[in-house]
């Protein structure tokens, strides 16, 4: 006959067993399971299944935007790994924690993460895991607009999963890569990406993986005028990220919907929809999403001709991005105030955000704005000479 301690652990890993199943489809629910098979096997005394349950806790408040309490989760994680000696479980520690720290824009101490995890991996022969940390490295590279760099790490991630045959991993790497490839403008072949990764998530019944591809989808359908098919895309993603409770997920679709709306020229609708994303990521502590809302506040503010509030709004996210380090945002934060100045017809202090702007461009190879920035200094120097 089974003593007590084994059947409580037995229903613990069940309880463990049925939350990853429910990561799929329901966060509140896999969080509940994973608390309390914490709890029980925090009783036992069983190390390995209070750190499992534990990282699984920390990994569903990274996935629902509860960065803050999944870094305390973590660290925690950490401290017990560290305690024990186990190098995989400290490699896992530092890698998630590398995650919730990049979700918080706080990039240099991810890197620094991820780096760490990676020597484990690297020592410990974990091919999976290098492959998973090397993307993640990618990630930051593409925050900090190195898309070379971005692209080469995850080409390395990509090759090892390959070779794994890592299904759900392969279709993140193709995400990633079409993501890269919408940066520099290159759109058709970002669509082709971003349907490979749908077409792998849809078999493999990934709901978080097919949210996120069809909001992937839609920025590519809304860059090419296709407002209509956008909104579709936006809608079915926001439906499936507002089942799993994904807030981060959420905020990001909103903002995308009121892009949508402020094209159209339904600003009233648009400001609702900023404001409402707005809220969400300052809940969230997302200074990266924060930068875009306000962005985009300033964008409504300059359209309706309120030059001092675009100005003030613009300049809250500039100061952002900066902090951050993220030179996109930093470029058409430039470009937008350029643009307040040519308006106000400063021309002077307009010709020098256009030209900071396009330098930036420039250095990251966004083509399209480095035309669009080109033919801004043209105009410039037109209206400066006529003022002559």
């Amino acid at each position: 006959m089974e003593s007590t301690d084994q059947i409580k652990a037995d229903v613990a890993a069940k309880l463990l067993e049925l939350s990853d199943r429910e990561m799929e489809y329901d966060f509140a629910k896999a969080l509940r399971e994973a608390k309390h098979a914490f709890e029980i096997f925090e009783e036992l005394g069983d190390y390995k299944g209070t750190f499992r349950s534990l990282m699984r806790i920390a990994t569903i408040h990274t996935a629902i935007g509860n960065y803050q309490q999944a870094s305390e989760d973590l660290k925690r994680c950490l401290g017990m790994a560290q305690e024990r000696q186990s190098e995989p479980d400290m490699a896992a520690s530092l890698h998630q924690l590398g995650i919730a720290l990049q979700e918080m824009s706080n990039y240099d101490e991810a890197l620094r993460l991820y780096n760490q995890s990676l020597e484990i991996k690297r020592k410990l022969g974990d091919q999976s895991g290098i492959a998973i940390t090397l993307h993640n490295l990618g990630m930051i590279e593409q925050r900090k607009g190195n898309y070379d760099e971005a692209l080469r790490l995850y080409n390395q991630s990509l090759e090892i999963k390959r070779k794994l045959g890592d299904q759900s991993a392969i279709a993140r790497s193709l995400n990633q890569l079409g993501m890269i490839e919408y940066l520099r403008g290159n759109y058709d072949e970002a669509r082709k990406l971003y349907n490979e990764s749908l077409t792998i998530k849809r078999k493999l019944g990934d709901q978080s993986g097919i949210a996120s591809a069809l909001h992937n989808l839609g920025i590519i359908e809304y860059s090419q005028g296709n407002y209509d098919e956008a909104l579709r895309l936006y809608n079915q993603s926001l439906e499936i990220k507002r089942k799993l409770g994904d807030q981060s997920g959420i905020a990001s679709a909103l903002h995308n919907l009121g892009i949508i709306e402020q094209r159209k020229g339904n600003y009233d609708e648009a400001l609702r929809l900023y404001n409402q994303s707005l809220e969400i990521e300052r809940k969230l502590g997302d200074q990266s999403g924060i930068a875009s809302a306000l962005h985009q506040l300033g964008i409504i503010e300059q359209r309706k001709g309120n030059y001092d509030e675009a100005l003030r709004l613009y300049n809250q996210s500039l100061e952002i991005e900066r902090k951050l380090g993220d030179p996109s945002g930093i470029a058409i934060t430039l470009h937008n105030l350029g643009h307040l100045s040519e308006k106000e017809k400063d021309f002077e202090t307009a010709e020098r955000l256009y030209k900071e702007a396009y330098d930036i461009f420039v250095k990251i190879g966004r083509k399209r704005y480095i035309e669009l920035e080109k033919r801004n200094l043209e105009r410039i120097q037109e209206s400066r000479e006529k003022k002559l």
